[in-house]
């Protein structure tokens, strides 16, 4: 099967080598990654990139069921990007946490005065597939245009580094502090909290619009867990 596979990729690639350029790169840098994926089980790679406190590391646990990531109240807690492997039955799957958006609280061993100047540096050599886009419920209103704005900063350093442009994926996290709070539960049965939840997503989507970023979807959840040591 696989030798299959590597005989359309082949053929594929022929094929593209007779466009012009743009936008013949880009489809090469497509199809080199959907060939490692494939032909060399590559576990595929999400970059989590938000602002401080909007649940990254949270949300790496408990897609991991487990603490692999600290996760601060007060403090960041994410001072370097950081690759998690994740496996299970389904598959593999690689995770970069990241130092929070406008964090200003600058690493002792960093030598870059931005968390943006940190992430394009790790980004030199290894590149997520796609990038997970959080932003607390709560903020979505509030200085996100500026991240927005950070993100767009990484998507072009991708694209001019790499010549690939991932996908983006917008997250709404902690949408059980939405009102009404008392309500904190899944499926969050109560049409106010619903409607806050559902406006959440649509601001989101209006911001990414407006900055004129595709989106693949945007997600709300809630992740939340307690570990004892």
């Amino acid at each position: 099967m696989n030798v299959q596979i590597e005989e359309v990729l082949n053929v594929v690639k022929k094929a593209v080598q007779l466009l012009p350029n743009p936008p013949r790169d880009s489809i090469n840098k497509e199809i080199h990654i959907i060939q490692e994926l494939i032909m060399h089980s590559r576990p595929p790679r999400i970059m989590i990139i938000g602002r401080r406190g909007a649940g990254k590391s949270s949300l790496i646990n408990a897609i991991f069921q487990e603490e692999v990531a600290a996760v601060g109240s007060v403090s960041s807690e994410t001072p370097f990007g950081k690759w998690y492997s994740y496996k299970s039955e389904s598959g593999s799957l690689d995770i970069m946490d990241t130092r929070g958006l406008g964090d200003r609280s600058r690493p002792k061993d960093s030598k870059f005065a931005t968390p943006l100047e940190e992430l394009t540096n790790e980004l030199n050599e290894k590149y997520p597939d796609v990038i997970m886009f959080l932003s607390k419920a709560k903020e979505v209103d509030s200085r996100i245009d500026e991240d927005v704005n950070n993100l767009n900063e990484i998507l072009t350093y991708i694209r001019n580094k790499h010549n690939y442009a991932p996908p983006v994926i917008g997250v709404i996290t902690q949408v059980d502090e939405l009102d009404p709070v008392y309500i904190d539960k899944p499926p969050y049965e109560s049409e106010i909290k619903q409607k806050n939840i559902e406006d959440s997503v649509s601001r989101i989507c209006e911001v990414f619009e407006s900055n004129k970023i595709p989106l693949i979807k945007a997600i709300p959840v809630s992740a939340y867990a307690v570990f004892e040591e």
